[in-house]
């Protein structure tokens, strides 16, 4: 079972777009790991882009994605006829029908979709049943922050699983989890999954301990993009400091407040004579990194931020951010993933908390790390010290980054470790339901 002949590989990545380099790059690193340990299984991948969607392996396919919205988001029970009192009992019933009895759910929606539509429904359905392993790859989706997305992962390894695939979940962070439906399903779930590989200790193990998970089931790796980046090597001359801005709903951060972080980070700069390299991670609308450093820093676009600043806003491929990060000697910013890339090179970091949500990844992250990872609380009203930070991390980098590159180095070996220990799984369970591996469940 070495090569996977046979084996059926459903992933779910968090980010269907590719508009997101830390999510584009969490999804390369888990679908290279699974084609390298199986080159001959079929690794069906959901994706808005099909068309575009990257060629990491032979072995791999993307799949549209519009029939597991149309499978999901499609109500059984139109929400215009339902009290807005029982709109929760109604959604857990669906859901339960959708798990438990697909072929019902499947000929309510009959009436309700479109011919297309109630193709590509009974196509979603149909992988899922045929699938020998459901991977969710690198993401902090099992959270309050994106309810319908947590809803709807939880309920695809809830499928999965009841049609006996082999369940796992890699590079996650899970949480914060306070909503309580929200919480009670992700309890239900996750404590059947058998193998969840976390990115931080801090928060989701404790989380996972209170929602009743089984600790043996539990891995702490660090965040899979760190593969991407940990030998990347860095630009001799390093003369630049990095700068990012994450401004979203999510992440608690204002034009205002990064603005006045923005002019202390420009402070600090002009001390050491140093300019700023501008770091892109997102182009999600709404949440653009670009735009965002172009208001903050006071340009009309993010190719005129000003004397001194370099700039890259090309999410064609994840190198090309790692590119821009490797020139930099210290990153500020408000983006995890600018954090974890600039960290695996060993590059000092000063993370932008201004959520719950964000705290989490960024304490998370610095206690993976050990030491070159500040974290600024800025919903508690810190940041006006952040020029010394940015001084002190500038002068410590030569000795802070040998030790930032050996724990990144660690990291990816958990993680490439973690990729063995469901290849153990994968091949026990499959060796017992031998000869039938892959036919349809």
């Amino acid at each position: 079972m070495r090569t996977g002949a046979g084996l059926r590989i459903v992933v779910e990545p968090s980010d269907y777009v590719l508009r997101n380099a830390g999510d584009t790059a969490m999804m390369q690193v888990a679908i290279t790991r699974l084609a390298r340990r199986w080159p001959e299984a079929e690794i069906a991948v959901f994706s808005d882009v099909p068309e575009r969607f990257p060629r990491y392996a032979p072995n791999v396919t993307a799949v549209d994605a519009a029939g597991r919205r149309a499978w999901l988001r499609t109500p059984l029970v139109p929400v215009r006829l339902v009290p807005r009192r029982l709109v929760p009992l109604v959604s857990r019933a669906s859901r339960w029908v959708r798990v438990h009895a697909p072929q019902v759910a499947l000929g309510v929606l009959a009436v309700r979709l479109g011919a297309d539509e109630r193709r590509r429904a009974r196509q979603h359905v149909r992988l899922l049943a045929q699938a020998d392993v459901l991977l969710a790859t690198g993401m902090g989706g099992v959270t309050d922050v994106f309810p319908e997305y947590a809803f709807e992962l939880l309920e695809t390894l809830d499928t999965a699983r009841r049609t006996g695939s082999v369940t796992v979940m890699v590079g996650q962070g899970i949480g914060p989890l306070d909503d309580p439906p929200l919480r009670r399903y992700a309890s239900s779930v996750l404590r059947g999954v058998d193998l969840i590989a976390l990115r931080e200790d801090r928060a989701g193990r404790p989380l996972l301990g209170h929602l009743g998970v089984d600790q043996r089931r539990v891995l702490t790796t660090g965040d899979d993009a760190i593969e991407l980046a940990v030998d990347r090597e860095p630009n001799a001359g390093r003369r630049d400091i990095g700068v990012n801005v994450r401004i979203s709903d999510y992440a608690g951060l204002s034009d205002r407040v990064a603005a006045d972080i923005m002019e202390r980070v420009r402070t600090a700069a002009d001390h050491l004579q140093v300019g700023l390299r501008g770091i892109a991670i997102s182009s999600v609308p709404g949440e653009e990194d670009a735009g965002a450093l172009a208001r903050v820093l006071g340009a009309e676009a993010p190719t005129s931020i000003g004397p001194g600043v370099a700039w890259t806003t090309s999410l064609d491929g994840v190198i090309d951010v790692i590119d821009v990060i490797a020139g930099c000697r210290v990153v500020v910013s408000g983006s995890y993933h600018a954090a974890v890339f600039a960290l695996a090179m060993g590059v000092p970091t000063i993370g932008l908390a201004a959520s719950p949500y964000y705290e989490d990844k960024f304490l998370g992250l610095a206690d993976q790390f050990g030491v070159g990872c500040d974290v600024v609380m800025l919903a508690a009203g810190d940041g006006a010290d952040i020029a010394d930070l940015v001084v002190h991390a500038w002068q410590e980098a030569p000795s802070t980054s040998p030790l930032l590159v050996a724990a990144a180095r660690r990291q990816v070996d958990l993680g490439r470790g973690s990729f063995a220990r469901i290849a153990e799984l994968v091949e026990a369970r499959v060796d017992r339901a031998a000869p039938a591996v892959g036919a349809v469940r």
